[in-house]
């Protein structure tokens, strides 16, 4: 039976589309990136799996393109049988991969890590170096050079996105540092391509300092009632994603990824907690409780239980950060006697409400999910200290009710 486009699109885990008896099958895979599509058959009583691309977002393949392609690789594990296809493919895959392999091979090792940052460096790799200079990518990677890079960064520079050219050089230079490992990692998949590289040509760029400052700007007293009570009358934004800026607020300024990441499941309304997950850093993750004041937990309940998180708009995944930034800029758009902020600048205002809230420093650090120092954290848990956590956060929201007015 065929699986249908909506079948394929919320799909949750893995599902298989049969393409016939010995032909093999299509599998497809959700991962952070999206649904990957893969073309599947048995050896030796063991799967073999070809990727064959991602699904449907817009650069990705349609459900025709992929069983086109699976039709293809099926008919030529028949001509080659009774060697692996695999196998097979891997003997005739040229070395000299290019950019765009390079690029593409390190969004897929990102994939397999579940970094949370893929889908932006997906966007950046795909506007900013795929389709603005397709001579380029279409080079071999080993032959890209600092010069390259420099043009590539400067033309995102040049039309104003100055952080964003900062991000996309941080991006090529992790994409070349796994192009100078990936040949000698055995965790690869077999049919990668290979690079040739030598050395990384972006660590030859220069660093804009500018561009990595960090911001000062805080909202005034003003500016936070006036989001509070006419972000949901914005015009796109929708209540979902006002719901998510005002529960920034009422949390004390939590990390909006970390927000965002949270299921229903995390939401403990005896308690009146949040679970979240912080996973900055390599391999370090962390657990912060939240605890929830009567006004953050009355947001949450508000909300239509339509998906795993409760700050999604259709059900099948949940807001990510360029639809919140995307959602700010509407508002701010629409209220033109504004000055301009961005989604970080939210938690440096709360940090600065709870100075104001006479939350102490150490109250300050747990609730705002800091790196804690001394002998006394040493064994932080994960419900140590929430006390301390639930009587700054009353302090907070005393002063916040008083700044929105209700």
């Amino acid at each position: 039976m065929r699986l249908t486009d909506n079948q394929v699109k919320y799909c949750k885990g893995t599902i298989a589309e049969s393409m016939g008896r010995g032909m093999g099958a299509i599998e497809f895979k959700r991962q952070t990136g999206g649904v990957k599509a893969y073309f599947r058959y048995y050896r030796n009583s063991k799967p073999v799996r070809i990727k064959i691309g991602t699904y449907g977002n817009p650069t990705g393949l349609s459900l025709l393109e992929i069983r086109t392609r699976a039709g293809e690789l099926a008919k030529q594990r028949q001509e080659v049988s009774p060697t692996d296809l695999k196998l097979h493919l891997d003997r005739l895959r040229p070395s000299g991969g290019t950019l765009a392999d390079l690029l593409n091979a390190y969004l897929d090792d990102m994939d397999r890590r579940q970094a949370i940052s893929v889908g932006q460096a997906r966007l950046y790799f795909d506007r900013d170096v795929l389709k603005a200079n397709k001579v380029l990518s279409n080079s071999p990677a080993s032959e890209v050079t600092p010069s390259d890079i420099v043009k590539l960064c400067s033309e995102v520079h040049n039309r104003g996105g100055i952080s964003s050219a900062n991000r996309l050089r941080a991006l090529l230079s992790a994409a070349f540092n796994y192009g100078l490992k990936a040949e000698n990692d055995h965790t690869q998949p077999m049919d990668a391509p290979t690079f040739g590289i030598t050395s990384n040509p972006v660590a030859a760029t220069k660093i804009n300092p500018d561009a990595t400052k960090p911001g000062t700007r805080v909202l005034t007293k003003e500016e936070i009632k006036h989001l509070w009570h006419t972000i949901g009358e914005a015009y796109s934004v929708g209540l979902p994603m006002a719901a998510f800026l005002r529960f920034l607020f009422a949390t004390g300024g939590q990390r909006p990824l970390q927000v965002l990441r949270a299921k229903w499941e995390d939401y403990d309304f005896n308690s009146n907690t949040v679970t979240l997950i912080d996973t900055k850093g390599a391999g370090k993750t962390k657990v912060h409780v939240v605890p929830l004041s009567d006004r953050a937990a009355g947001i949450i309940e508000s909300l239509p239980k339509i998906g795993d998180w409760p700050f999604t708009a259709y059900g099948h995944k949940q807001f990510n950060q360029s639809s919140v930034r995307q959602a700010l800029r509407r508002y701010q758009n629409q209220n033109t006697n504004i000055t301009d902020y961005v989604v970080r600048d939210i938690r440096r205002t709360c940090k600065n409400l709870l100075i104001d809230a006479g939350v102490d420093r150490d109250s300050r650090n747990l609730l705002q999910s800091h790196q804690l120092v001394g002998v006394d954290f040493k064994h932080y848990d994960r419900h140590d200290h929430l006390p301390e956590k639930r009587a700054a956060m009353d302090k907070y929201d005393r002063l916040l009710g008083v700044i929105i007015g209700e």
